[in-house]
């Protein structure tokens, strides 16, 4: 269970943490500095359902981060990566070793799509899109050890002919990468299509927008760090941050958040709780602050974690308490 599924979970060791810790007026305060101080910009369509929020969610964040690396991203340094060293996780999960095949093999040609649009075009490209959706993907397989639905139902007669014409010989493995492209190409449409790849395009050239206006809060904001997993996240069975920003001389531990809805307690515990997770002997970064990245509106909000501690967790002294207090709590479960 991940430091997020800990948090929703009311009998979860972090859950426990928090709510025998907290106090609700400093969390009430904190929260409301984070919230984004614009206009959140809602999607440029209605999703069909309401996982396409989250699917929007990581794409954007990989196409930030590739954003702010130059059109470059560092593939193996990603969670999507991470999904192929840990095609284990379909083990057990089928009752036959044919299975198990086709989904590790779907997850190596996810990963090919993933990487073959992410060639240095710009992130707003549909076709950049379309490459960190798969990367999306992978990242729902590594946290749920899951493929979509769409991955695990048969493939129609019809179906196959087509993904047959492109197959230049009648391997399994060929058809089953073949396969992936057609499927990939079938959920992708499912998530809206050129409507979904409209909505990310506009998340990226706010992010843009919002890094280069001077009037803004995350004007000359520089990536200092990109996604890590904490060294503590075994703790809590998965950790991982989206990255540390410099601005105004700080080092804000940051979440991105794409959400269209104000930002509630367990998004403030979240980033809290990977604060805490934080291992100043192991992790190789150094961070003064938490904050949020408002990627539907541009807006970057964030706090000292020194000051973050004294309000919502008022029990103790100094951050390094408090850390030391969380990472018994978790050890107990």
């Amino acid at each position: 269970m991940s430091l997020t599924s800990q948090i929703k979970d009311k009998n979860s060791p972090v859950h426990r943490f928090f709510t025998k810790f907290e106090n609700k007026e400093g969390v009430k305060e904190c929260l409301a500095l984070l919230q984004s101080t614009q206009p959140i910009q809602p999607p440029v369509f209605t999703p069909a359902a309401a996982f396409v929020y989250a699917v929007i969610g990581t794409a954007a964040d990989y196409l930030i981060r590739y954003t702010a690396n130059g059109n470059s991203l560092s593939f193996k340094n990603t969670i999507a990566h991470q999904a192929l060293d840990y095609s284990f996780l379909f083990q057990n999960i089928f009752d036959d070793e044919d299975a198990e095949s086709q989904d590790v093999t779907y997850l190596d040609s996810l990963y090919k799509i993933g990487k073959h649009y992410l060639d240095g075009r710009d992130a707003t490209d549909h076709k950049a899109i379309y490459s960190a959706t798969a990367l999306a993907v992978m990242d729902g397989v590594y946290r749920s050890s899951r493929l979509p639905k769409l991955f695990h139902e048969p493939i129609s007669k019809s179906k196959m002919e087509q993904i047959q014409k492109f197959c230049l010989v009648d391997e399994y493995y060929e058809i089953l990468e073949k396969s992936t492209w057609f499927l990939f190409d079938e959920y992708y449409e499912s998530l809206g299509g050129d409507m979904y790849a409209q909505d990310i395009s506009g998340l990226i050239r706010t992010f843009i927008t919002a890094n280069k206006s001077s009037e803004s809060e995350f004007f000359d904001a520089r990536f200092a760090v990109f996604n890590q997993e904490l060294k503590n996240s075994r703790l809590v069975r998965g950790a991982d941050f989206d990255c540390i920003i410099e601005c105004d001389n700080r080092l804000v531990l940051t979440d991105i958040k794409t959400t269209i809805n104000p930002l509630t307690i367990d998004h403030l515990r979240q980033i809290i709780g990977y604060a805490l997770l934080y291992d100043p002997k192991k992790d190789n970064f150094k961070f003064t602050d938490i904050g949020i990245y408002h990627s539907r509106s541009g807006s970057f909000r964030f706090l000292q974690i020194d000051n973050v501690i004294e309000k919502c967790l008022p029990n103790f002294k100094s951050v390094s308490q408090a850390r030391e207090a969380f990472i018994s709590e978790v050890k107990l479960r």
